[in-house]
Protein backbone atom coordinates (compact mmCIF):
# COMPACT_ATOMS: atom_id res chain seq x y z
CA UNK A 1 0.00 0.00 0.00
CA UNK A 2 2.73 2.48 0.93
CA UNK A 3 4.68 1.95 -2.58
CA UNK A 4 0.66 2.57 -4.13
CA UNK A 5 0.67 5.63 -2.22
CA UNK A 6 4.69 6.76 -3.05
CA UNK A 7 3.14 6.16 -6.76
CA UNK A 8 0.28 8.31 -6.53
CA UNK A 9 2.39 11.37 -5.80
CA UNK A 10 3.72 10.61 -9.67
CA UNK A 11 0.41 9.90 -10.86
CA UNK A 12 -1.85 12.45 -9.38
CA UNK A 13 -4.81 10.95 -11.00
CA UNK A 14 -4.54 7.48 -9.97
CA UNK A 15 -6.99 6.41 -7.64
CA UNK A 16 -6.62 3.53 -5.02
CA UNK A 17 -9.18 2.73 -2.82
CA UNK A 18 -9.22 -0.41 0.11
CA UNK A 19 -11.85 -3.25 -0.54
CA UNK A 20 -12.71 -5.93 2.48
CA UNK A 21 -15.62 -8.54 1.99
CA UNK A 22 -18.74 -8.69 3.92
CA UNK A 23 -21.35 -11.75 5.13
CA UNK A 24 -23.22 -9.54 7.57
CA UNK A 25 -21.28 -11.23 10.69
CA UNK A 26 -18.06 -9.37 10.24
CA UNK A 27 -19.04 -5.89 10.70
CA UNK A 28 -16.37 -5.82 13.27
CA UNK A 29 -13.60 -6.81 10.64
CA UNK A 30 -15.55 -4.26 8.04
CA UNK A 31 -14.81 -1.67 10.72
CA UNK A 32 -11.04 -2.59 11.43
CA UNK A 33 -10.55 -2.47 7.55
CA UNK A 34 -12.19 1.42 7.49
CA UNK A 35 -10.32 2.64 10.43
CA UNK A 36 -7.16 1.67 8.23
CA UNK A 37 -8.24 2.86 4.56
CA UNK A 38 -9.17 6.46 6.44
CA UNK A 39 -5.45 5.97 8.09
CA UNK A 40 -4.07 6.12 4.45
CA UNK A 41 -7.25 8.71 3.42
CA UNK A 42 -8.59 5.62 1.58
CA UNK A 43 -12.10 5.02 0.47
CA UNK A 44 -13.48 1.65 1.79
CA UNK A 45 -15.48 -0.44 -0.92
CA UNK A 46 -17.13 -2.97 0.32
CA UNK A 47 -17.75 -6.18 -1.56
CA UNK A 48 -20.45 -9.14 -0.34
CA UNK A 49 -19.30 -12.25 -0.61
CA UNK A 50 -20.54 -13.99 -3.21
CA UNK A 51 -21.07 -18.03 -3.69
CA UNK A 52 -21.29 -18.09 -7.87
CA UNK A 53 -18.28 -17.38 -8.72
CA UNK A 54 -15.63 -19.77 -9.48
CA UNK A 55 -13.22 -18.77 -7.13
CA UNK A 56 -15.51 -18.61 -4.29
CA UNK A 57 -17.55 -21.64 -4.87
CA UNK A 58 -15.92 -23.42 -1.44
CA UNK A 59 -16.73 -20.03 0.20
CA UNK A 60 -20.92 -21.42 1.35
CA UNK A 61 -19.50 -22.45 4.79
CA UNK A 62 -19.20 -18.94 5.35
CA UNK A 63 -22.27 -17.40 4.28
CA UNK A 64 -24.91 -17.19 6.34
CA UNK A 65 -28.45 -18.32 5.73
CA UNK A 66 -30.26 -15.10 6.72
CA UNK A 67 -34.10 -16.40 6.59
CA UNK A 68 -34.23 -16.87 10.58
CA UNK A 69 -35.52 -13.94 12.43
CA UNK A 70 -32.47 -14.02 14.51
CA UNK A 71 -30.21 -13.59 11.33
CA UNK A 72 -32.49 -10.89 10.18
CA UNK A 73 -31.78 -9.07 12.92
CA UNK A 74 -27.90 -9.59 13.14
CA UNK A 75 -28.23 -8.74 9.22
CA UNK A 76 -30.08 -5.58 9.62
CA UNK A 77 -27.77 -4.37 12.61
CA UNK A 78 -24.88 -5.06 10.30
CA UNK A 79 -26.44 -2.66 7.64
CA UNK A 80 -27.54 -0.22 10.21
CA UNK A 81 -23.74 0.25 11.32
CA UNK A 82 -22.58 0.71 7.49
CA UNK A 83 -25.66 3.65 7.15
CA UNK A 84 -24.48 5.01 10.19
CA UNK A 85 -20.88 5.08 8.97
CA UNK A 86 -22.34 6.79 5.49
CA UNK A 87 -24.27 9.10 7.52
CA UNK A 88 -21.10 10.22 9.74
CA UNK A 89 -19.04 10.72 6.84
CA UNK A 90 -17.32 8.36 6.65
CA UNK A 91 -14.77 7.49 3.70
CA UNK A 92 -16.78 4.21 2.86
CA UNK A 93 -18.23 3.72 -1.00
CA UNK A 94 -21.91 3.10 -0.66
CA UNK A 95 -24.79 4.62 -0.99
CA UNK A 96 -29.17 3.20 0.30
CA UNK A 97 -28.99 1.47 -3.49
CA UNK A 98 -26.17 -0.46 -2.08
CA UNK A 99 -27.40 -1.28 1.32
CA UNK A 100 -30.30 -2.33 0.09
CA UNK A 101 -28.89 -4.78 -2.55
CA UNK A 102 -26.80 -5.92 0.25
CA UNK A 103 -30.34 -6.39 2.61
CA UNK A 104 -31.65 -8.26 0.06
CA UNK A 105 -28.90 -10.26 -1.76
CA UNK A 106 -28.01 -11.57 1.89
CA UNK A 107 -31.33 -12.07 2.97
CA UNK A 108 -31.66 -14.39 -0.27
CA UNK A 109 -34.95 -12.63 -1.41
CA UNK A 110 -33.22 -10.09 -4.60
CA UNK A 111 -34.28 -11.77 -8.34
CA UNK A 112 -31.59 -10.37 -9.91
CA UNK A 113 -32.84 -8.63 -13.04
CA UNK A 114 -32.18 -5.82 -15.35
CA UNK A 115 -29.39 -5.48 -17.61
CA UNK A 116 -26.01 -5.33 -16.36
CA UNK A 117 -24.03 -2.46 -17.01
CA UNK A 118 -20.65 -3.42 -16.32
CA UNK A 119 -19.77 -4.48 -19.90
CA UNK A 120 -19.83 -1.52 -20.25
CA UNK A 121 -17.74 -0.16 -16.76
CA UNK A 122 -15.17 -3.13 -15.63
CA UNK A 123 -12.53 -4.79 -17.51
CA UNK A 124 -10.72 -7.51 -15.91
CA UNK A 125 -7.32 -8.98 -15.96
CA UNK A 126 -6.63 -11.87 -15.03
CA UNK A 127 -2.71 -12.90 -13.65
CA UNK A 128 -2.35 -15.50 -16.06
CA UNK A 129 -3.46 -12.65 -18.70
CA UNK A 130 -6.84 -13.52 -19.56
CA UNK A 131 -9.29 -10.95 -20.09
CA UNK A 132 -12.86 -10.83 -19.39
CA UNK A 133 -15.86 -8.37 -19.82
CA UNK A 134 -16.50 -6.99 -15.95
CA UNK A 135 -17.95 -10.64 -15.74
CA UNK A 136 -16.34 -13.64 -13.64
CA UNK A 137 -18.75 -16.15 -14.83
CA UNK A 138 -18.54 -15.44 -18.36
CA UNK A 139 -15.52 -17.02 -20.64
CA UNK A 140 -12.70 -14.36 -20.92
CA UNK A 141 -12.75 -12.83 -24.41
CA UNK A 142 -8.96 -12.79 -24.99
CA UNK A 143 -5.28 -12.55 -23.46
CA UNK A 144 -3.34 -10.17 -23.50
CA UNK A 145 -0.05 -11.86 -24.06
CA UNK A 146 -1.78 -12.67 -27.58
CA UNK A 147 -3.50 -9.67 -28.26
CA UNK A 148 -3.57 -5.82 -27.12
CA UNK A 149 -6.18 -5.05 -24.81
CA UNK A 150 -7.79 -2.23 -27.60
CA UNK A 151 -7.95 -5.49 -30.33
CA UNK A 152 -9.51 -7.46 -27.73
CA UNK A 153 -12.17 -4.54 -26.14
CA UNK A 154 -13.09 -4.07 -30.08
CA UNK A 155 -13.47 -7.82 -30.73
CA UNK A 156 -16.73 -9.69 -31.52
CA UNK A 157 -16.18 -12.30 -28.32
CA UNK A 158 -15.96 -8.72 -26.34
CA UNK A 159 -19.45 -7.65 -27.71
CA UNK A 160 -21.01 -10.94 -27.65
CA UNK A 161 -20.02 -11.61 -23.47
CA UNK A 162 -21.20 -7.54 -23.15
CA UNK A 163 -24.52 -8.11 -24.88
CA UNK A 164 -24.72 -11.22 -22.50
CA UNK A 165 -24.70 -9.19 -19.75
CA UNK A 166 -27.09 -6.52 -20.81
CA UNK A 167 -29.32 -9.73 -21.13
CA UNK A 168 -28.68 -11.32 -17.90
CA UNK A 169 -27.50 -14.40 -19.54
CA UNK A 170 -25.99 -15.36 -16.40
CA UNK A 171 -26.67 -16.65 -13.21
CA UNK A 172 -25.94 -13.15 -11.66
CA UNK A 173 -23.77 -11.95 -9.06
CA UNK A 174 -22.70 -8.92 -6.66
CA UNK A 175 -19.61 -8.00 -8.44
CA UNK A 176 -20.06 -4.39 -8.79
CA UNK A 177 -23.10 -4.27 -7.16
CA UNK A 178 -22.76 -0.54 -6.58
CA UNK A 179 -22.92 -0.23 -10.31
CA UNK A 180 -25.56 -2.95 -10.27
CA UNK A 181 -27.88 -1.76 -7.76
CA UNK A 182 -28.06 1.56 -9.59
CA UNK A 183 -29.54 -0.53 -12.47
CA UNK A 184 -31.11 -3.57 -11.52
CA UNK A 185 -35.12 -3.45 -11.01
CA UNK A 186 -35.81 -4.52 -7.44
CA UNK A 187 -38.94 -6.27 -7.78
Amino acid sequence: MDWLLEKKKELPGLYIKVATLFNGRNIDDVESVLEYAESKNLDLYIEIMEDSLFFLQKAKNILWDYQGEQEKRILELALLQISKWKEEGRKILIDSAGIEFMRRYLGRDLPIRGGCPLGYTDLYIESNGNVRTGCWQLEAVGNIKNNSVAEIVNGILYKNNRDKMMNRECRGCTCGYLMQAKYMELV
